[in-house]
């Protein structure tokens, strides 16, 4: 395993940004399946669906967004969401190896943090969701569940004996909650955060396998169906054990993904606009050429506001282009996402698929994207302005392509 040194572990907390994962941190943002492998956002790790491409769960389980869905934005950002159903038989659910490869510390991670972005119904009458389970064949009781009606946790690792309720009352139905779990093993102890708090603290005697031995661990199953249907937005496993600081860092669940807000770099200063507060462009999902899985986010619009997204392979600043109130933040043979008009709505928020496969170019002639390229974003927007101008723009984002 790798670990940075103590120094990098955090940046600074006034520019509210988050811990810094390891090399070997791996996270997955939800946009697709490839086979039964699921795209991933960082990292050597797999998650898959335990039964394969044309298995039940996959069959099951829907890709969409949480407007889509009907259930709430995440900060105000219509997310990208993996719709789970109940994992049941126990064949059913998503088994992950933390790296790539075997041998990586013998029996996979001792001491590691696992990071889920959950929402369940409010109505939801069901009692449990398997949240971990290190059983290869989902034989046995999964060590960690929601307890859904107590708002708590089933705790295998709990001191009682054969395990029990713990930290009652930390969570809710009808919204989206951050459960950070901490575990240790060598030092036997077992952490769990809600949302930035501690909601509890325990004893550990688990680890998570990485391949070793033919073994893997699940998410979002349990060998007696103690599972339900929900919505995931975000799930990362991090080989080291985050301290409570980093924990409360993390915070709740974040649309833009669990330790990166942003897949490229944001350059360029961009104008308020009729809210009072500038607009901002981000990259989410993959920046893989091969999962062409790549999203484009514009938000702190007004709301109502129609626009689209431009790209090119220059950066540039051009101030109140073709009497825009903001600026223009690239340069150069600029494509515009023709086809893709959207309207930010009440959340003052729009987005795109990207079609990696397909990108824009001045001549009307899509090209492909290759692996090593980079490619600018920006984003137009209608807006009013006191100056009498009538549209505005976000910042830019810059995105290495892989």
């Amino acid at each position: 395993m790798k670990h940075f040194l103590a120094a990098s572990l955090l940046v600074a907390p006034a520019l509210a940004q988050l811990p810094t994962p390891t090399p070997d941190t791996s996270e997955w943002a939800f946009t697709g399946a490839t086979g039964d492998l699921l795209d991933q956002v960082r990292g050597p790790g797999v998650l898959r669906a335990a039964d394969g491409a044309n298995g039940q769960t996959l069959a099951l389980d829907s890709f969409t967004t949480t407007a889509l869905a009907g259930i709430p934005a995440i900060n105000g950002v219509d997310a990208t969401v993996l719709q789970f159903g109940p994992h049941c038989p126990n064949t059913l659910g998503y088994k992950f190896q933390p790296f790539a490869t075997v041998g990586n510390g013998g029996y996979g991670l001792r001491a590691f943090t696992l990071v889920y972005d959950i929402y369940l119904d409010a109505g939801n009458v069901d009692q449990y969701q398997g949240l971990l389970q290190t059983n290869d064949t989902n034989a046995n009781d999964a060590e960690l569940h929601l307890e859904i009606q107590t708002g708590g946790f089933w705790n295998d690792e709990n001191a009682s004996a054969g395990g029990g309720s713990i930290g009652l009352g930390t969570w809710t139905l009808g919204a989206w909650n951050r459960f950070v779990f901490v575990n240790d093993y060598d030092n036997g102890f077992s952490e769990m955060y809600v949302n930035g708090v501690q909601a509890f603290t325990d004893i550990s005697y688990t680890y998570c396998y990485n391949g070793d031995l033919g073994s893997t661990n699940w998410i979002l199953s349990d060998q007696n169906c103690d599972c339900t249907s929900g919505w995931i937005a975000n799930f990362a496993v991090v080989d080291r054990v985050l301290t409570a600081a980093e924990a409360a860092l993390l915070g709740g669940a974040n649309a833009n993904g669990v330790f990166s807000d942003n897949l490229g770099t944001n350059y360029c200063a961009a104008n308020a606009n009729s809210t009072g507060v500038a607009g901002v462009i981000s990259a989410m999902g993959s920046a893989k050429v091969t999962a062409n899985m790549f999203e484009l986010i514009a938000s702190q619009l007004p709301p109502n506001a129609f626009g689209f997204f431009l790209t090119s392979r220059n950066q540039g600043f051009v101030q109140n282009p073709g009497g825009s109130a903001g600026n223009l933040c690239l340069s150069g043979s600029i494509g515009r996402f023709q086809q893709q008009i959207r309207n930010s709505g009440a959340a003052g928020t729009f987005r795109i698929f990207a079609d990696l496969t397909a990108f824009p170019t001045p001549s009307g002639q899509p090209r492909v994207v290759a692996p090593g390229e980079t490619w600018n974003f920006t984003a137009w927007h209608r807006d009013s302005s006191a100056t009498g101008a009538t549209s505005n723009l976000t910042d830019g984002v810059s995105v290495m392509f892989q």
